[in-house]
């Protein structure tokens, strides 16, 4: 009998869609699988918008926890980019698509459109942006926070008109908090290298409102920051840094906003390997990484250890944390992407398959 009977998830492979609740050990078949190009689920973790590419269509699908039901809302082609956000109280979704093109030497938005999703009926009706094909987040219940190629623009829910617009043409990694208030990114600048004589691109992190409010450094770009993750309630950041100016050994810094202070996860050491890709874990205060870019550690919830996931009869590692199914229970992936559960108490390990998994 398996070990692990908490949480659920949506399970899709090259041939099908499948919920799986390991509490009643159900699994009920929801349709056609794919690769999966997008997916998110709700704050109350009840629905799941999802973008399936099989062949040469991806299909926008709404799944619902209660009914057990998906309904295909769009069809369009394989290459098609998908972003999202709910709305602040879950009952909407904001979907954007475009053709990802190239301009002027630069990656660039092609044909695409924004449009909302109502979750009781599925009705879809285009938001009605001009040239933003994306979404970076859903603030408040009559705003977002939407983009195109070089812009990124507030605008009301209603009808897309602008409230604000910003020039975000070297901004990079645009990652909104939990509550869509506040954009982590990166600034693509030019360092001079003294050694080379040149000047070189580098990057810093920095923390914004989206709707006042300077942006704040968080990290220079002599530290090389990257990966920037948000804490689930919003309070922190977690990013892996340089040690060092000349060294690549790397560490996980964490910016807490309340205090605006920077401060290591843990120590570094240079006879230690790079710790980096940082992940929160379930209970908000402990953080899941990667050992030279390769092995995943989990650190145990409430303690200071931490765990490399061996993978295939202990042939391998882990190396990508996907989600938490319970507060003990994680999914994890390797380079191959096959799926396990994971359970950081027991150390238990079944595997589920080659495929995405998406917790709920």
């Amino acid at each position: 009998m398996s070990p692990f009977t908490e949480g659920r998830f949506l399970w899709v492979d090259s041939s099908e869609i499948r919920f799986r609740d390991l509490t009643t050990q159900a699994s009920t078949p929801l349709g056609k699988g794919g690769r999966v190009l997008y997916a998110s689920v709700s704050p109350d973790r009840l629905h799941a918008v999802l973008a399936v590419e099989s062949g040469s269509e991806s299909r926008l699908i709404v799944f619902s926890v209660e009914s057990l039901q998906s309904v295909e809302l769009r069809t369009g082609s394989a290459s098609l980019q998908y972003t999202g956000s709910w709305s602040p109280d879950g009952s909407r979704f904001a979907v954007g698509y475009y053709e990802p093109t190239v301009a002027n030497d630069r990656p660039a938005m092609g044909t695409g459109d924004i449009e909302i999703i109502s979750l009781d009926d599925h009705a879809v009706r285009r938001l009605g942006c001009s040239s933003s094909k994306a979404v970076i987040s859903w603030p408040s219940s009559n705003e977002l926070v939407v983009r195109s190629t070089d812009n990124l623009y507030r605008v009301s829910e209603t009808d897309c008109g602008t409230l604000q617009t910003t020039d975000i043409r070297r901004w990079t990694a645009i990652t909104p908090s939990p509550d869509g208030r506040r954009l982590a990114y990166t600034f693509r600048e030019l360092a001079f290298n003294s050694a080379t004589r040149e000047y070189e691109p580098d990057s810093a992190l920095f923390v914004v409102s989206v709707t006042d409010g300077d942006p704040v450094k968080i990290a220079g770009d002599r530290y090389r920051p990257r990966h920037a993750t948000w804490s689930p309630d919003g309070s922190e950041i977690a990013f892996d840094v340089r040690v060092e100016p000349e060294s690549e050994l790397r560490s996980i810094s964490i910016y807490r906003l309340t205090t605006e202070e920077t401060a290591y996860a843990f120590s570094p050491s240079a006879s230690a390997p790079s710790k980096s890709h940082p992940e929160w874990n379930s209970d908000s205060q402990t953080l899941s990484y990667r050992e030279d870019g390769e092995r995943l550690f989990i650190q145990t919830p409430g303690t200071s250890f931490s765990t490399a996931v061996t993978v295939g009869d202990a042939r391998s590692y882990a190396n990508r944390l996907v989600g938490w199914l319970s507060s003990t229970t994680a999914l994890v992936s390797d380079s191959s992407e096959l799926v396990w559960m994971f359970d950081t108490a027991s150390q238990a390990l079944e595997f589920v398959g080659s495929g995405t998994a998406i917790p709920f």
